[in-house]
């Protein structure tokens, strides 16, 4: 025991919630461990260590005490304190401070990796950020939603919402929801077609993996949204992609796919394609309804932007027009208000609502009810629609300053169609523009731009204009520009 080098088991931290007794017993928990403290080891004395951790004495008692209590140490009255001899050896590891030991990068069991390679838009917060596509958090009415959400923890009732409720979501928000969707999209739906997610990216897997086994095929656009393609990928499922033009994805290539085999799903986003914004024709959208009723596949409708539509009012979605429960319906508030309310939801015949409950609950029992009820509140007293509003004016005011300043200044490196609507402009670089340099480089400068990854189509990218000031475009796009000529000349 002598030899042992107590001094440099533990720092203590005054400034830790963790009480000091607590952390002199860990520091010897995590000893055990790692084979330095075997069992039948004699720990100090209470006043040896005392000494050792600089404490007093019942702080020692207490860690002696809370050890014994887990039954990882024997204490034997006037004999000591030992490590218990019920505890199996453990293989001695080289010895560290504890207090810098930190858990292994690499796991000590086999992994099936599934990295997503996808352009990072993380930044340090002073860059100017040319996103996929994200509303201005700047424009959301925030003491509006924090007076709602109050109110919702005034009512008598609200203790109810925070003990478990249903995986099929606040009640009250899908019966608000169905009015909703039924008013403004036309949808025809009950409280029983609605299912509330954390976001649309949980309605996007939920129903894909109700819908898909092994080498399912399952139909995509190329390019298509990233994170589908990845869940698909994740999936094991077949995929298979079909070109997109200026009306939409290419229906009758659906169609001839139909013919070679069995298709158990196709994953569209006809109001604004994503990533390249445009809408699907009127003619398509007939066509591809008529297929899946023929062919009995399931049309995953993505309509992550509808609000924000600026030629004319939103175009209905596949769902309001189908009646025969082919449309899984996807949507969420992430565009509406902002990214980090993480409310989504999916529009199902019932039985389809029932089972994605049930996966849910695997994984996620619930989602945040007050927040669900705040969300209701603001639809039901009109003041989601008023936001929508504001933002759409707004919205519309900054894709043509962007569009203008990207032809003034850009013209000879991008080419672009002003979109109809969304939150970002699908673009193509020329050819001598290396998308992986530019980014590179405009990250120096402040300037954060996508290189191209999340596509992989022909130097094309998005350059989202929803969350940025006209001063901060201006200010980018002439950064970008100067990068360019560079570029060029070199």
């Amino acid at each position: 025991m002598g030899q042992y080098p107590w001094h440099g088991l533990l720092t203590i931290e005054n400034e830790s919630s963790i009480p000091v007794s607590l952390q002199i017993a860990n520091a010897i928990i995590k000893e055990i461990h790692t084979g330095h403290m075997q069992p039948g080891t004699k720990l100090p004395g209470v006043l040896d260590a005392a000494q050792i951790f600089k404490v007093n004495k019942k702080t020692i008692e207490k860690a002696y005490s809370e050890l014994s209590s887990q039954q990882w140490v024997n204490i034997l009255p006037k004999i000591g304190t030992f490590i218990s001899d019920s505890l199996p050896a453990m293989k001695y590891q080289s010895l560290k401070n504890s207090s810098q030991v930190v858990i292994s990068t690499d796991p000590n069991y086999s992994l099936e990796e599934h990295h997503i390679d996808r352009f990072s838009e993380i930044t340090n917060g002073n860059e100017i950020i040319f996103n996929d596509g994200l509303p201005d958090n700047r424009l959301i009415d925030h003491a509006l939603i924090n007076r709602t959400y109050r109110s919702i923890l005034k009512l008598k009732s609200y203790r109810k919402l925070l003990s478990y409720t249903t995986s099929l979501g606040d009640e009250v928000l899908r019966e608000v929801l169905a009015k909703y969707l039924n008013g403004t999209r036309g949808i025809p739906c009950r409280t029983e077609n609605i299912m509330i997610t954390r976001g649309s990216q949980m309605a996007l897997y939920l129903s894909m993996s109700l819908l898909l086994r092994k080498e399912d095929v399952a139909i995509v656009s190329d390019p298509n949204y990233f994170f589908a393609d990845e869940t698909l990928k994740y999936l094991n499922a077949d995929i298979k992609k079909v070109k997109v033009d200026k009306n939409g994805i290419v229906v009758d290539e659906i169609e001839a796919l139909c013919n070679k085999g069995k298709v158990r799903l196709v994953y569209v986003t006809p109001h604004h394609h994503h990533p390249t914004t445009v809408t699907l024709s009127a003619d398509r959208r007939m066509h591809l309804l008529e297929l899946a009723e023929r062919y009995r596949f399931a049309i995953i409708e993505d309509d992550y932007d509808f609000d924000f539509h600026y030629k004319h009012n939103p175009i209905l979605p596949l769902v309001s027009v189908n009646s025969n429960g082919s449309v899984i319906y996807i949507g969420s508030f992430s565009k509406t208000i902002s990214p980090s309310f993480r409310i989504g939801y999916m529009v199902a015949p019932k039985k389809i609502i029932r089972q994605a409950a049930d996966l849910r609950k695997i994984i996620d029992f619930q989602g945040d009810t007050i927040l669900e009820r705040t969300i209701a509140q603001l639809i039901d007293q009109g003041d989601l629609q008023r936001m929508v509003r504001k933002s759409l004016k707004e919205y519309r005011k900054r894709r043509d300053f962007l569009c203008d300043n990207l032809k003034l200044e850009l013209g000879q490196f991008f080419s672009f169609d002003k979109p109809s609507g969304g939150m970002a402009i699908w673009g193509k670089f020329s050819n001598d523009v290396c998308l992986k340099n530019l980014s590179s480089t405009a990250r120096e400068n402040n300037i954060v731009i996508s290189d191209g990854t999340p596509y992989r189509s022909d130097n094309c990218l998005r350059l989202g204009f929803a969350s940025l000031e006209p001063a901060e475009m201006t200010n980018a796009v002439l950064i970008l520009k100067d990068i360019l000529l560079k570029q060029v000349r070199e």
